[in-house]
This record gives structure tokens, C-alpha cells and sequence, in this order.
């Protein structure tokens, strides 16, 4: 929460913080070439780390769990693919419980789930490069 940092109070709960946490790369990279464009893509693994925080009414881990097994089912494939052809859901780790003290110093309803994701990223670079050669022929008359 950046919020924070800067003396700004949390919203008020249930509310949901998505933060990326970390990413590493599933492989190497690929590199295609166009006229004007060296554009090399790469596949990464990026975790994002959801916060699932409650209230009385609306308990964190219920929002956890409901959020945890959408998420390990083909359902969270199906959203995606109808919003984005570069981040796939894969899997999520099982929710854990994180202490955290509100603005009063009383521990807070929070649950986290580490949701993973493949990324396909393409960075692109201006580049001449030459996709083929022109040559031209000229006939040489041969005097003896």
C-alpha cells in the first residue's frame, strides 16, 4: 500500500489490495527481426500477491477461498482469455493468514493468496536491418 507511506488510512473494509510481487523467467528469449525492428519476446512467471481484507460481515478468508478456488479452476482461464492474449493464469498457493494492525493497534481480518501468472512480454528496438540483398547485374560484352 503506497497510500501508507504517506500517512493515508486504508479504505474502509472488505476491500481487496493487488500488488505484484515478483517475476522470473520461464525461458529464453525468442528475437524476429522486421525491416525497421529487432523485437525479442520472453516468457515470464509473475506472482501477484492478493490481500483479502474483512469486516464482521464479510469474514477475509471467505473471500479468500471463494477467490482461491475460482482461480485453480478453468473458470480464471475463460475471464482472461476473454481480456488479454499476454497473461494466462496458471495457479494460486494456498491462502495463508497475515497479521496486520489497523490504525486503532488491533489485528485486522486479512488473508493473503499469491496468485501466478505467465506473462509474454515483447520489448521491440529500432534497428535497420536487411531482410534482403538487391544486386544488380550487368551483361559484359566480350570483345576478343
Amino acid at each position: 500500500m503506497n497510500g501508507l507511506s504517506n500517512r493515508v488510512s486504508p479504505p474502509q473494509t472488505p476491500y481487496i489490495l493487488i500488488q505484484s510481487s515478483r517475476e522470473g523467467t520461464l525461458s529464453y528469449s525468442q528475437t524476429r527481426y522486421t525491416n525497421q525492428h529487432k523485437i525479442i519476446h520472453q516468457v515470464c512467471e509473475v506472482i501477484v500477491s492478493i490481500e483479502f481484507y474483512g469486516n464482521p460481515t464479510i469474514k477475509s478468508h471467505k473471500m479468500a477461498k471463494a477467490f482461491e478456488i475460482r482461480f485453480n479452476d478453468s473458470w480464471a482461464s475463460e475471464q482472461f482469455a476473454q481480456y488479454s492474449n499476454i497473461l494466462f493464469p496458471l495457479y494460486s498457493d494456498d491462502m495463508k493468514n497475515m497479521p496486520y494492525l489497523d490504525d486503532d493497534q488491533q489485528y485486522a481480518d486479512c488473508y493473503i493468496v499469491d496468485a501466478h501468472f505467465e506473462y509474454h512480454t515483447e520489448v521491440g528496438m529500432c534497428q535497420d536491418s536487411a531482410k534482403m540483398i538487391a544486386m544488380q547485374v550487368n551483361s559484359v560484352d566480350n570483345k576478343e
